[in-house]
């Protein structure tokens, strides 16, 4: 309502504004534990989902005696989903939407756990005489939760899940000449297992021929 000079109001008039409804979000990011190098995919779901709605993802590592900013993964996009190949450190995940001029708060922090791959090495090739035992005692392994050794033959381990394993061949891998050993490793959730394998090759004795005198 508006008065004049003389005090004679003038006519009233009123117009209402009206409150968009608020944009929510929330995220999820696998897989989670991840390996290093693994691609992490960021899904993200908007309330109100609608289809002019403009994702933006961010991440930041975290990382002992002090984390870097939070970073833009990418622009404003109409993707909902985003990937990221992860890297060594653990790493934090958010997004936020836009929808026409309005801006909706940073979803969820989604905090994804990178686990170090596990490494094998069995050691060198190695040569052996029919009726010798193999030691093993050149292989090593890191990063790991389990190790097992396995045989191409049919001859038996003692300490099979072992460093230092004890190869013992059977009559047929004797008689074929060599075995493959394969030394696999199991790292953490996540990561695939580390493999690496040796030759042993299996010497027949020499066989007595007869003694001819003149």
């Amino acid at each position: 309502t508006v008065t004049d000079n003389n005090g004679c109001p003038s006519n009233t008039s009123s117009f209402t504004i009206a409150a968009a409804n608020p944009i929510t979000v929330s995220l999820t990011a696998l897989p989670n534990p991840a390996c290093i190098g693994d691609v992490i995919t960021l899904s993200a779901i908007a309330n109100p989902s609608l289809s002019s709605n403009l994702f933006q993802f961010w991440d930041r590592a975290i990382i002992s005696g002090g984390s870097p900013p939070w970073t833009s993964i990418g622009p404003y996009s109409s993707s909902d989903t985003a990937s990221y190949t992860i890297g060594s450190y653990d790493t934090r995940f958010k997004v936020r939407v836009q929808e026409g001029t309005c801006i909706s708060p940073w979803s969820n922090i989604e905090t994804v756990t990178v686990n170090i791959p596990p490494t094998a090495y069995a050691g060198l090739d190695a040569n052996i005489c029919a009726g010798d035992d193999f030691i093993i005692t050149g292989s090593s392994a890191s990063n790991s939760i389990s190790l097992n050794w396995t045989s191409t033959g049919t001859g038996t381990f003692l300490g099979g899940n072992t460093l230092t394993p004890t190869y013992s061949p059977s009559p047929s891998d004797i008689a074929i000449g060599s075995v493959i050993l394969t030394f696999t490793v199991t790292g953490n959730s996540a990561c695939s297992d580390a493999i690496s394998t040796i030759l042993l090759t299996i010497y027949p004795l020499p066989v007595s021929g007869p003694i001819w005198h003149n």
